[in-house]
């Protein structure tokens, strides 16, 4: 099966989505199938890509665009939806004669925006990564256009039905887990564990500072914070501060 993984940020953008966009089509590859995946040439790469692009043996496709390029620090630093969805639209148009020279079996898309420009010539399978706190005339007509939707969870995928009327089928496909990897065991009885992106909006700078309360209460608290992101050595610092 020749598949497309349609996916601009993932070139820059260290998010939870981008990180299982990246091992997702890793697996695919695994798996035997023909995988190319398209994003922006953006002027920095995150670690995460580098380390995709060392091991990913598919068609990795780098779009060139210089009015990305323009807004690349504004897209960069984006944490609201509209500006999401610039980039997305701005994106899809930028990759439309690489779709025009290529078919495919499935072009699979991580944000429902990017279904709007991109030629619709091919099936398109769009996958829910999170779901929106208020409904939005942009997503209105976007949910509308792939012909198949996944949602990682049942949460998801009720919230997405409820707040757009959908009434095509949406298949629920959970985050998988690497099970090679075993947690170490702990024998204290208090723990607390963050897992997810090293970013400052996820707030495990907060965590951290009350670490430092509760110890007075419970000396034998036990955390781990496991993950990656732009703000982890700024954490390591505070953390031996406190």
């Amino acid at each position: 099966m020749k598949l497309a993984i349609h996916s601009p940020r993932s070139s820059y953008y260290m998010g939870g989505a981008e990180r299982y966009i990246l091992n997702y089509s890793l697996w695919l590859q695994k798996l035997g199938e023909k995988v190319s995946f398209i994003t922006y040439d953006s002027p920095i790469k995150s670690e995460w890509f580098k380390k995709f692009q060392n091991n990913f043996k598919g068609e990795l496709v780098l779009i060139k665009s210089k009015k990305i390029d323009r807004l690349f620090y504004k897209f960069r630093n984006a944490t609201m939806a509209p500006v999401w969805d610039k980039e997305a639209l701005l994106f899809s148009k930028e990759s439309e004669n690489f779709y025009k020279n290529n078919k495919f079996d499935l072009i699979i898309l991580h944000y429902d925006v990017d279904c709007i420009n991109i030629l619709k010539r091919d099936k398109l399978c769009l996958h829910l990564h999170g779901l929106p706190s208020r409904k939005r005339a942009i997503e209105n007509i976007a949910i509308k256009i792939p012909d198949k939707i996944i949602a990682v969870s049942n949460y998801v995928k009720n919230g997405w039905k409820k707040l757009y009327s959908i009434n095509k089928k949406i298949f629920v496909v959970q985050n998988g887990i690497n099970l090679s990897k075993k947690p170490k065991k702990s024998k204290k009885t208090i723990d607390i564990i963050y897992f997810g992106r090293i970013i400052r909006i996820k707030g495990v700078r907060t965590l951290i500072r009350s670490i430092s309360f509760l110890k007075k209460s419970f000396k034998d608290i036990r955390v781990e914070i496991v993950g990656e992101g732009p703000d982890m050595m700024n954490l390591v610092r505070l953390t031996k501060r406190l």
